[in-house]
């Protein structure tokens, strides 16, 4: 994690916060900084460029592990794969709170007496969808886990009838913080736009 100024920002000084991407510079010296691409783009999807004035430490959740439930890739799950996909998840330890400081257990997330939670409503999207082959109005619904050393630190949950939209967004405690959430944006724009590219 880094701070950096933009070329355009070089008068003002204004700094710009967020996750190598790529080191551009290839010499020892550097009076300036280190010239680096940001592993954000900005809204017309260009790679932030610009050079190193303060470096953070590393990014929380740089080496998470990403997990899907409900599909691999583009390919909709039936309910088996999908529910040994939900028991593999649960061999982790589940370290994610609400914003409010509410920490969650694994049956808030799967529950058989409770069909509202979150990853049970996928198994009974996917148990219509895919097993019996009905038709839905709603987009397919799914789900996204972080794991980072053998911990859940971030689950989102997403649906949607015309889009999908982030419908939860559950992380551990320290990755309620503002800097993360504008990059979890972005990361969540490029996220929709591959996963529609896809589809289609």
């Amino acid at each position: 994690m880094v701070d950096i100024v933009l070329k355009q920002n070089q008068k003002s000084g204004t700094l710009t916060r967020g996750v190598v991407k790529d080191v551009l510079s290839n010499g020892d010296f550097y009076r300036h900084g280190v010239k680096v691409r940001l592993n954000m783009p900005d809204v017309d999807d260009v790679f932030r460029v610009g050079r190193v004035q303060h470096i953070l430490g590393e990014y929380p959740l740089y080496h998470a592990q990403i997990h899907t439930i409900g599909l691999i890739g583009d390919r909709l799950l039936g309910y088996r794969a999908t529910l040994e996909q939900i028991q593999n998840m649960m061999n982790y330890k589940l370290n994610i709170q609400t914003r409010d400081g509410i920490s969650l257990t694994w049956e808030n997330l799967h529950s058989e007496k409770r069909s509202s939670a979150p990853l049970s409503t996928i198994l009974q999207d996917r148990l219509l969808r895919v097993d019996e082959g009905k038709p839905m109005r709603d987009l397919p619904r799914y789900a996204v886990l972080s794991v980072k050393n053998r911990q859940v630190i971030r689950f989102e949950y997403y649906q949607g009838r015309e889009k999908l939209r982030l419908v939860y967004d559950l992380r551990r405690e320290d990755l309620y913080i503002p800097w993360i959430d504008e990059y979890l944006n972005k990361n969540l724009k490029i996220r929709h736009v591959l996963y529609y590219k896809q589809r289609k």
